[in-house]
């Protein structure tokens, strides 16, 4: 897969990265009934791309530095919302030797793929799914209100390089051949 690390903005950085959980078509309402829906992705990245990480690791640190420019010192260790699938998901093997966060957005961000050596719309939500790789574009920001401070990431778009494994596999195409 081609890299598409880069950094934007201290905070704004586009990562090598593999979806999971996508809902970039249509909103995804929250899971607690409050709220207003958003876009969503769980954004998955190899501990061994060690310029993803770095880029990750970074965005994250000037967010916090963002916190107590905006909201000064915070009263405890923020929230970042980044974890570690070693650790918080040991039993499964997808995100094994990765880091992963949830991006959100209010608004449909940038969806792309790679067609033919060319950058198109995806047709709709079977072309980007969970699985594939590509390139998250995120930016971390900080937040402090009633519900707690830390330090969240917005999702601004995904570009689609290339397929992967599905996640939640899926039924064989003769599944239900014996039933007509």
């Amino acid at each position: 897969m081609k890299n598409v690390n880069r950094k934007f903005t201290d905070t704004e950085i586009r990562v090598n990265a593999t979806a999971a959980f996508p809902s970039l078509f249509a909103p995804k309402a929250p899971k607690d009934g409050n709220g207003k829906p958003k876009y969503e992705l769980c954004v998955v990245v190899d501990k061994n791309d060690e310029q993803a990480v770095e880029l990750v690791n970074a965005a994250v640190e000037a967010a916090k530095a963002l916190y107590t420019e905006q909201f000064g010192k915070p009263k405890g260790k923020l929230k970042t919302w980044v974890s570690d699938g070693d650790e918080e998901r040991p039993d499964d093997p997808f995100f094994a030797g990765k880091l992963y966060f949830t991006a959100k957005a209010d608004r449909k961000p940038e969806l792309k793929i790679v067609e033919n050596g060319m950058l198109v719309d995806p047709l709709d939500e079977t072309e980007i799914y969970g699985g594939c790789r590509g390139g998250a574009l995120v930016r971390f920001y900080p937040y402090n209100n009633a519900g707690g401070s830390g330090i969240a990431c917005g999702l601004n778009g995904f570009v689609k390089l290339e397929d992967g494994p599905r996640m939640g596999g899926g039924a064989s195409a003769n599944a239900f051949d014996d039933l007509v």
